[in-house]
């Protein structure tokens, strides 16, 4: 099983885009369009298998220190090196549930519960995403680089700029005080609203979705299909980049310009793939005219 193909973006989410089980793509890499199932994109072989013996072990410790009396259990569970896709499955299972919660009653957006397990799943999204793998190694390689140009030798250079960048991600991806520190982030510093799209325009996605969480920016929006979004708000004050104005304490109704901010910050967070639906053929013909005069943004890391 090692070898199956799993996905870095959930198949559960992408398919919230298409239509008929089908999504339009634009790879940046190969600069050309196509149409297919949301279960061909997005993934690589083995990505989420779990083989560092040291990651299981420091995962144990930590889930043993909240849930004690079941740690023979959850040892059980770390020693199938498929773990962590059986993990993730999970989390993208309830997310997609609260998804379809919060589209029919937008002011569950407001539950504790549901924002914390959300919480989960952008943290999710964030570590297991080979932006963050690539952007790490870019990180070390360049510390590295200036440290060898000190004269410091390998053995004398801090340990994570010598070990494996995957068993890193890995690590981060598992770690509760990883998750911890994120929600410390966002939680307390962010009203949380639904986004309504009453445009004619789609939203759109890419496969780095929540770049912007890791960004901490002012104003976060992460579509949840083509109609609808999940927007959190800096509880400070400053300025916001689409000046789109909650109209109660839950819904936020976007403007046209709110969605082409949302869509063009998914085209600008791409690494390789802009997913939407199939049917939008505007959305096609942006993206090819951005191509044609250089306005689609190279995101190197």
């Amino acid at each position: 099983m090692e070898l199956d193909q799993q996905h870095y973006i959930p198949k559960s989410y992408i398919k919230r885009f298409s239509i008929k089980n089908k999504i339009k793509v634009y790879d940046k890499e190969l600069k050309k369009f196509f149409i297919t199932n949301p279960n061909n994109i997005a993934k690589e072989k083995g990505y989420n298998c779990v083989k560092e013996k040291n990651i299981k072990e420091k995962c144990v410790e930590e889930y043993g220190k909240i849930y004690p009396e079941s740690i023979k259990e959850f040892q059980e569970i770390v020693d199938d090196e498929l773990f962590l896709e059986k993990m993730l499955s999970r989390i993208e299972s309830d997310a997609n549930s609260i998804f379809n919660l919060l589209i029919a009653k937008n002011d569950l957006i407001k539950d504790e519960t549901i924002q914390q397990k959300l919480l989960i799943f952008f943290h999710s999204m964030i570590y297991r995403n080979p932006s963050f793998e690539k952007a790490n190694n870019y990180i070390k390689n360049t510390t590295k680089s200036q440290l060898e140009k000190l004269g410091i030798r390998k053995e004398k250079m801090p340990k994570y700029i010598l070990e494996d960048t995957k068993v890193q991600q890995q690590r981060e991806l598992l770690s509760i005080g990883s998750l911890l520190r994120f929600s410390d982030q966002i939680y307390p510093y962010y009203d949380w609203y639904i986004g309504l799209n009453n445009t004619k325009i789609d939203l759109i996605i890419n496969d780095n979705p929540c770049r912007n969480f890791f960004l901490n920016a002012n104003e976060i929006c992460f579509p949840i299909n083509t109609r609808n979004a999940i927007i959190l708000l800096k509880k400070d004050g400053l300025a916001f980049f689409t000046n789109d104005k909650p109209i109660n304490d839950n819904q936020i109704i976007m403007s046209d310009y709110a969605i082409k901010f949302s869509n063009a910050m998914m085209v600008a967070n791409s690494k390789r793939y802009i997913m939407f639906n199939p049917k939008n053929d505007d959305i096609e013909k942006w993206i090819r005219y951005s191509e044609e005069n250089n306005l689609l943004i190279e995101n190197n890391i």
